[in-house]
C-alpha cells in the first residue's frame, strides 16, 4: 500500500471484471455516475457535497423502490446536492473512503467537510473549515473515535510523510507545468489535491500537538523564540531586556571612534595578513566582548548577536515554507551566521563559498560555531 492516500491507484478496473479497453470505459461510465452499479435517470447528475447537502433517500434495494427527497427546504434554482460517502446503501464505505478516494475516482477535490484516512498512520479524521479570521487553526479537526492519534509514533510518522509532500510541492509541484504530457486541467487538479492533502495533514499534526511547545510542523523544527515575532520597530527595546549582555553597547562607537581610535579597554588578540586584507581581532578586558576588523574597518562584535547573525538567518528562514535542508552561504565568512543555520535539527548540508581561507579559520577560531 501506498505510504499516502489514496491507498491504491490501480482500481478494480485495472484488476478485475474487464478485459479490453472499451469494457473499462463501459464500466467506467457506470462507476462514475451511477449510484454503486445501479444508474438512475436524474439522480446520477447530481453532484456530491456533504456541507450543501439538501437530500436524502430509501434504500435503493427496497421492495418499494428507490425514492428521493429534500432533506431541507430548497429554493428555486438551487444546485441539489447528495453524497457519495455517507449515503444509505454505501456499505460502510465512510470508514475507509473519503477526500483522496473521491479524487481517485471521481477526478475531484471535493468541498469542506473532508474525510481523510491514512492507512500506514492507522489515523482517521474529519476537516471541516472554521472562521477564516483564525489564520492558526483556520480548519476544525474531528478524530475518528477509534482511529486517532495514540502515541507519539503516528504522529511523527504523519509529520514525516508531510515533510516529504511539502518539499515535492515546493520543488515539483507548484511552479511546475508539464505541458507537454499531462494536460493543464490534469495538472491543476494535481496541485489542488496536494494542496487539500497538506492542509489536512498540517492542521492533524497541529491538533494532535496542541499544548505541545513545538508551533511549526515536521520533526526538524525546534521552539520559535518569542523575538521572531516582535515588530522590527520594537527590536531594539527587546534586544536590551532579552538578548544584550549587560554593560556591553551594542554599536561600534563604543569599540571604535574615528576621533579618538580604538577603545582602550580592547586588547588586540592577534593580526593575520592574508592575500587579500588584513585581519585583527580585539577583545574587552573585563566584558569579554569580542570584535574583530578587516583593513582598519570594524565589521562584527560578538555582542551584535541579535543585529544581524540572528535577524539575518531566523527572520529570512521564516519566510521559507517547510524545514529548511541544503544552504549556500555566499559570503559570511566568519562563520557566525552558519553557527545559527546549524541550530535547524534539519539542516542536512551547509555550503560557504568565502574567497578568503584565512577569514573562515581565524574567525572560526575566535567565535566558533557550535
Amino acid at each position: 500500500a501506498s505510504v499516502l492516500p489514496p491507498i491504491s491507484l490501480i482500481t478494480f478496473l485495472e484488476t478485475d471484471c474487464v478485459d479490453t479497453p472499451e469494457e473499462q470505459h463501459a464500466m467506467a461510465i457506470v462507476i462514475q455516475r451511477g449510484f454503486d452499479h445501479i444508474l438512475v435517470p436524474i439522480y446520477d447528475m447530481i453532484n456530491h457535497n456533504n456541507e450543501a447537502l439538501n437530500t436524502n433517500n430509501t434504500d435503493i434495494y427496497g421492495e418499494d423502490g428507490f425514492t428521493v427527497y429534500a432533506s431541507k427546504p430548497i429554493k428555486a434554482n438551487e444546485e441539489i446536492f447528495c453524497t457519495y460517502d455517507r449515503c444509505l446503501n454505501c456499505d460502510g464505505v465512510e470508514e475507509h473512503w473519503g477526500t483522496p478516494e473521491i479524487f481517485r475516482d471521481f477526478g475531484f477535490v471535493e468541498a469542506y467537510p473532508q474525510r481523510w484516512y491514512f492507512e500506514k498512520q492507522s489515523i482517521a479524521f474529519d476537516l471541516f473549515e472554521q472562521d477564516a479570521s483564525n489564520e492558526s487553526f483556520p480548519f476544525e479537526v474531528v478524530w475518528d473515535k477509534v482511529l486517532k492519534p495514540k502515541d507519539e509514533h503516528q504522529v511523527e510518522s504523519l509529520e514525516e510523510a508531510y515533510q516529504r509532500v511539502d518539499d515535492l510541492y515546493r520543488f515539483e509541484i507548484r511552479d511546475f507545468q508539464k505541458e507537454a504530457i499531462i494536460p493543464h486541467h490534469e495538472w491543476s487538479l494535481i496541485v489542488q489535491y496536494t494542496e487539500a492533502l497538506m492542509t489536512a495533514m498540517k492542521m492533524a499534526i497541529q491538533t494532535a500537538r496542541e499544548g505541545d511547545e513545538r508551533t511549526c510542523i515536521g520533526k526538524s523544527c525546534v521552539p520559535e523564540p518569542n523575538w521572531m515575532d516582535v515588530a522590527i520597530e520594537d527590536l531594539d527595546e527587546n534586544y536590551q531586556k532579552i538578548y544584550q549582555c549587560e554593560n556591553i553597547p551594542d554599536n561600534f562607537d563604543y569599540v571604535y571612534n574615528e576621533e579618538t581610535g580604538m577603545n582602550n579597554a580592547y586588547v588586540e588578540l592577534e593580526t593575520i595578513r592574508s592575500g587579500r586584507r588584513k585581519i585583527q581581532f580585539y577583545e574587552h578586558e573585563s566584558n569579554k566582548n569580542l570584535c574583530y576588523f578587516l583593513n582598519n574597518i570594524p565589521k562584527k562584535c560578538s555582542s551584535f548577536k541579535l543585529h544581524y547573525d540572528e535577524m539575518f538567518v531566523h527572520k529570512t528562514a521564516k519566510f521559507i515554507m517547510g524545514s529548511i535542508k541544503r544552504v549556500v552561504l555566499v559570503g559570511g565568512g566568519d562563520a557566525g551566521l552558519l553557527n545559527e543555520i546549524l541550530k535547524y535539527q534539519a539542516v542536512e548540508s551547509v555550503v560557504v563559498l568565502e574567497l578568503d581561507q584565512k577569514l573562515t579559520r581565524s574567525t572560526y577560531k575566535y567565535f566558533g560555531s557550535n
